[in-house]
């Protein structure tokens, strides 16, 4: 019986995974950003199939440039486009600086950005100046905003929103 190919179908007028790969991006000048034309997740990274799991584009392409990732170390983006896949725009760094990257470019998710947030920055003013006040239990102020008492907590130990001016 003939040994079935672990390649789909639908892959085999490529040559290689580079070259699949490279035909979902739209490459223009070496300045410029790459778009990748394929599948975006959440956070506006694109992914792509490797054959055996899926990657980060921009971490396919930087690994297609440079070769593998340095353990512990993250594939940043000088341009600060999730999407862009140009080699050129890619540069290996540390946790902290991709926290730094983020913020520069204003791609972290901290605050109203968050997919998960429930408060706005007014909100949190308004809860900080509550808490201040001191006439208003943290229970009671958690019910008024619909969270849990353990938010109230964090946001006037500055454990989140910590990017808001104080009150």
């Amino acid at each position: 019986m003939p040994r079935k190919s672990s390649t789909p179908r639908r892959w085999k007028h490529f040559k290689s995974v580079s070259e699949r790969f490279w035909a979902k991006v739209d490459k223009r000048g070496p300045d410029e950003c790459w778009p990748w034309l394929a599948y975006r997740q959440t956070g506006d990274y694109g992914r792509f199939w490797n054959g055996v799991t899926k990657v980060g584009a921009h971490q396919f392409s930087f690994i297609e440039a440079n070769g593998p990732i340095t353990p512990g170390m993250f594939v940043l983006h000088k341009c600060g486009n999730g999407w862009c896949v140009n080699p050129a725009h890619l540069y290996e760094g540390t946790q902290k600086q991709n926290i730094a990257d983020k913020l520069l470019h204003g791609t972290d998710n901290r605050g109203v950005k968050h997919p998960l947030a429930r408060l706005t920055e007014d909100d949190v003013r308004e809860i900080r100046r509550l808490i201040a006040e001191g006439r208003m239990k943290q229970v009671r102020i958690a019910e008024r905003f619909g969270v849990r008492p353990v938010t109230i907590t964090n946001i006037k130990q500055r454990k989140t929103w910590r990017h808001l001016d104080p009150v």
